[in-house]
This record gives C-alpha cells, sequence and structure tokens, in this order.
C-alpha cells in the first residue's frame, strides 16, 4: 500500500512537471521554480484526474485572466483551445464553464503558499547592498477588495455598515507584508471589514511571523 501511494505521488509530481514546462519560457513559471512549484500543487491539491483543464494549466490561465484587460473568462478558454491546437492535442470546447468549475477545484491555500514561496524566493536573489545599515526593510500596508454579491459572502465578508442592505457589495480588508527590495509581497492576511480582529494592527500580528530576525519594519 505504502509502494502504490508512493508512486502515485511520483506520478502527479511527473505530470505537474510536465504542465509547468509547457510555460518554461514565461517569466511568472520562471519565478515560482519547477521542482517548487509541483510540490506545493502535490501538498495543496494530491491525485486528480486529468482533465483538460488539470492543476498547473488552470492556475497559469487565471493568472493571465487576471493580468488581462478584460478579464473575460472566454480569453482564457481561447488561449487553452490554441495551446492544445499547438501541441496537437483534441481541441477542447469554447464553452466556459469547465475552465470556471476547474478554478473552483483550486484549494484557497494555494495562492497563500504561492505568494510566500515567492516572496521568499525573490528575497533570496537580493542583493545585502539594497538594504539598511545590513537589514532588509520591510512594509505594512493594507486594503479593501470587494467580491460578489452572494449570501455565502455577505455571511463571511459583511459589506460596510454605511451602505443600505443589500445595496452594498461584500468586503474584505487585505494587509500585506512588502519587501522595499524587491517590491515582493511577503505574506498577507484577510479579515472582514468589521468586527473582531478586523483592523490592520490584527492583520499585522498575523503577517509578524514573516519577519526575519534583522528585519525593518
Amino acid at each position: 500500500m505504502h509502494s502504490t501511494k508512493t508512486d502515485a505521488i511520483k506520478h502527479h509530481m511527473q505530470l505537474l512537471r510536465q504542465q509547468f514546462a509547457q510555460f518554461e519560457s514565461d517569466p511568472v513559471a520562471e519565478a515560482l521554480g519547477a521542482s517548487e512549484m509541483a510540490q506545493i500543487l502535490t501538498d495543496e491539491i494530491g491525485c486528480y484526474r486529468e482533465r483538460v483543464y488539470p492543476p498547473m494549466v488552470t492556475l497559469r490561465l487565471f493568472i493571465d485572466q487576471v493580468l488581462s484587460a478584460d478579464h473575460a473568462c472566454q480569453d482564457a478558454v481561447g488561449q487553452r483551445l490554441s495551446q492544445r491546437v499547438a501541441d496537437g492535442q483534441t481541441p477542447c470546447s469554447l464553452s466556459s464553464g469547465p475552465y470556471c468549475k476547474a478554478r473552483k477545484r483550486l484549494p484557497l491555500r494555494l495562492p497563500q503558499r504561492l505568494c510566500k514561496h515567492l516572496g521568499a524566493r525573490l528575497e533570496s536573489a537580493i542583493a545585502p547592498l539594497w538594504g539598511w545599515r545590513g537589514r532588509s526593510v520591510k512594509l505594512f500596508d493594507a486594503t479593501t477588495v470587494s467580491m460578489p454579491d452572494t449570501p455565502q459572502n455577505q455571511q463571511v465578508w459583511p459589506q460596510s455598515s454605511r451602505q443600505k442592505p443589500g445595496l452594498g457589495f461584500p468586503l474584505a480588508r487585505i494587509g500585506a507584508l512588502i519587501s522595499l527590495s524587491s517590491g515582493a509581497v511577503i505574506d498577507y492576511a484577510l479579515a472582514p471589514m468589521k468586527g473582531k480582529r478586523s483592523g490592520e494592527q490584527a492583520l499585522l500580528r498575523e503577517v509578524a511571523v514573516s519577519l526575519s530576525r534583522n528585519d525593518l519594519l
């Protein structure tokens, strides 16, 4: 049983590396690192069925979608179709439904781990002289983000009390620990806009664990 489980993990690691290799010339892929990225995906997702939108492909399309001008799901689907045709695979449907379902299958912990991994990777490449008197300078800042107006989101991330019920969007406060030298986000935390542990000080306490001994905040 142990051997079978180990073989399955190795198989999925290999699949993830193959998916990652499709984007080897992409700056995002280069920044994340193939082996580290494959390990994180294996930890967070484990075994999965081969689909048109496997985890690595879905994540990469999701990043492109967020960075695009109109953020359209249809553009991501068209990109995937072009990839499959270029690789000699069977063309996929232009329906955005399967892609949206694949995004929902990505666990919430995945972007959090990737954020820390990428931040640490960029920090390790910074020359010591970019610090201040031998110290690495970190910044903390917070902002707000809105999200789709669904009952589930309203329950977890209630709207601003200044808005009449039903007329506002769910809001969250996000606080980030940022490297002054590299500009990378080292860590981040989310909290509702009101209630316990919703202030910036509470968010700072959460991300403070990512500070190093000689950092200057």
